[in-house]
Order: structure tokens, then C-alpha cells, then sequence
């Protein structure tokens, strides 16, 4: 799990430009009982070669936070427009990664030295439109040449690195998740009533994967993703969700921050669920979250409708330069999702609605 993640978090693939990441996921995945496909919109769908009727649906979004350069001053600094999911906190003093022919450039986002702040602007984040990243050109003919362009993309420098069963590491929303479902294909096959799809453009409008959940019209969507935790200093305890506590069920999810969408879990389902962990001794947490949301939004409201399991590993610092999630959390998340799409649980929760 841990060399695969290294692997998965240190290929970036931000919104549009999943395609080198998407490769990656087709050739390890590639065996003879099982069909590879890719989507206009660039999802990846995994199902049998022989398959029963698809009934179920495990997702997980291949993208990452990103910026954009929006405009290339004279004198060679790049600025930037921050795509959803970021603000100027997140990104201001960090190293970053920009787009350009052939590959990516490191960078740095521009921050003023402490010594020529004054006391004033001590705590004060600069605005979206003042930030800007340093690459090292002198010009705008010198970004230019470099391949750096109006609507290149912009993702945090990746880092990688392991301390006391916990990762620390770039974009782990949602490489965990994709981890866990490569490392639960890799050990147990892939049912024949199952398929894996995984997803693009999900920080980006959520929307990404709507084209293949319409196509392939599943009665049971199991989006595996990162779920914040509360177990760091700063943070109020609004919900006991903690790292090396095992795998989260999200039981509801409201965006509250513009568009009213999310999740919400029906009583008898987390019942289900959480007696499903307990009789195979798998250590269950229950999150309630509001100003966050996965693609399962929108997804489950396609065709003829679908239940929506929200369901994945806890991750501290989300949409960071530098996430942290626990190895134990998605050993037992590999264990919970080999459960939950057993054909025959799968009846038994259809049969609950």
C-alpha cells in the first residue's frame, strides 16, 4: 500500500489533464478477465469481460486541486486563477508544479519576507488576483519558451514521506481512495456485478463523472474518498473523526457554501453498514460533515436513482500542500469495500429500501 501510494501521489493530474494518471491506473490494472474502457469526458471504467448485470459502482476521482495561469507579465511572473476547492491560504508561500511542453516546472508562489512586513499585514493573506509564481524567467519570452502558457495548469510540488504509520504527502484526496480500490482489485478479483470507475474533474465541478454513471446505471454507488478529520489542535471537535480509527461513513454531507447539494444517509442503510464493520471486526467511524461534498451529490440522482454510499479514509489538512492519512485506516477500508459489494450483501441492502 505504501509503495503504491508513493507511486499515485507523485503523478499530477489536475482538472483536464488526468490522462497521465489514467495511463498509469490502465496498465496496472490490465489483466485478462477484465475490460478497460475510457469515456469522452476521460473516466476510466473497469468491468469483467463476463458480466452479470452492473448493479453496483465503485468511484474514486483520479484529480487534484489545481490553479490556472491566467496572465504572463513582462518581467516573467506567472499569475494565477485558483480553481474551486483552493484559497489563497492553501496555496500562498508554497512550492508548486506549472505545465508546461514536455512536462512540468517548479516554481514557488511569491511571498513578501517577513522582514519588510509590517505588524499590520502580519496575519493578512494576500487577495486571488496578487498571487503570482516565480518560475526563475526574466521574461515573458523566456516563460514562453519554456512552454508556459495562458491556461497551463498549476499543482502543489509533490512530496512523499512516512512517520509512525502516518503519510504525509501530496494529493492523497483521492489517491487513498484509488488505492485502496487498486489494492482490493489486486487481491480479490473484480465481481462480475461490480465495476470501478475511476473519475475525473470532481474537485473541479463534481460533475466529472455523471456521462459513465448514466451508462453504466447502478443501483449502488460506493464513492470511495478522502473524509476530514477533526483530531488536529485547531480544530473544533465538530465530529470524532480521527486518523488510525479505521475507515469513515459519511451519514451526511451538505456543501452550505452556494449550491445546496449533498448527502444524506438513510438510518436503517448506516445501521446496516455499521453492524455489516462490527461482525467482521472492522473499526467503523461516522462522520457529519457540512462545506464538503463528493461527487456521490449528483450521481445519485441519475436514471432512476441510486443509494450513495459516501464512504473512505480519514485525511488531515485537505486541499494542502502536503495531506496526511493513516496506513491502518485504508488497510481496513480495502476490507470494508471487499464486504459491502459481496453479491450478496448487496441484495440484502436493496432489499432494505
Amino acid at each position: 500500500m505504501k509503495e503504491l501510494l508513493k507511486t499515485l501521489t507523485s503523478i499530477p493530474a489536475p482538472g483536464g489533464n488526468e490522462g497521465q494518471l489514467a495511463l498509469w491506473l490502465k496498465n496496472r490494472v490490465k489483466r485478462a478477465d477484465i475490460k478497460i474502457s475510457t469515456d469522452l469526458q476521460g473516466n476510466v471504467i473497469i468491468t469483467r469481460n463476463q458480466t452479470d448485470k452492473i448493479n453496483t459502482v465503485l468511484i474514486a476521482h483520479m484529480d487534484e486541486v489545481f490553479s490556472v495561469v491566467r496572465n504572463i507579465e513582462d518581467n516573467g511572473f506567472i499569475r494565477i486563477q485558483l480553481a474551486p476547492g483552493l484559497s489563497p491560504r492553501d496555496v500562498y508561500g508554497h512550492c508548486v508544479l506549472v505545465k508546461a511542453v514536455g512536462g512540468w516546472v517548479r516554481g514557488k508562489v511569491g511571498s513578501i519576507p517577513n522582514h519588510l512586513t509590517e505588524s499590520a499585514q502580519e496575519r493578512v493573506v494576500p487577495s486571488r488576483r496578487e498571487l503570482y509564481v516565480d518560475i526563475g524567467c526574466r521574461s515573458r519570452q523566456e516563460v514562453d519558451a519554456i512552454g508556459v502558457r495562458v491556461g497551463s495548469a498549476v499543482v502543489f510540488e509533490r512530496v512523499f514521506f512516512e512517520n509512525n504509520g502516518h503519510i504525509f504527502a501530496t494529493a492523497l484526496d483521492d489517491r487513498g481512495g484509488i488505492a485502496a480500490i487498486v489494492e482490493l482489485l489486486e487481491q480479490h478479483g473484480l465481481p462480475p456485478h461490480v465495476a470501478i470507475l475511476f473519475s475525473v474533474q470532481e474537485e473541479f465541478l463534481l460533475r466529472g463523472s455523471i456521462a459513465a454513471i448514466r451508462s453504466l446505471a447502478p443501483a449502488l454507488l460506493v464513492v470511495v474518498d478522502a473524509m476530514l478529520a477533526f483530531d488536529t489542535p485547531d480544530l473544533v471537535p465538530y465530529c470524532p473523526v480521527a486518523l488510525g480509527c479505521g475507515p469513515v461513513l459519511a451519514t451526511y454531507t451538505f456543501h452550505g457554501k452556494g449550491e445546496a447539494i449533498g448527502v444524506v444517509q438513510k438510518p436503517h442503510i448506516v445501521d446496516f453498514i455499521a453492524q455489516l464493520a462490527q461482525q467482521n471486526a472492522v473499526n467503523l467511524q461516522l462522520g457529519v460533515y457540512q462545506g464538503f461534498v463528493t461527487e456521490g451529490s449528483f450521481s445519485q440522482l441519475e436514471g432512476k436513482g441510486a443509494i450513495s454510499l459516501e464512504i473512505g479514509f480519514p485525511l488531515r489538512y485537505a486541499h494542502s500542500s502536503i495531506e496526511v492519512c493513516n496506513l491502518s485506516d485504508l488497510e481496513g477500508l480495502v476490507k470494508l469495500l471487499q464486504l459491502i459489494i459481496d453479491k450478496e450483501v448487496v441484495k440484502d441492502l436493496m432489499q432494505l429500501l
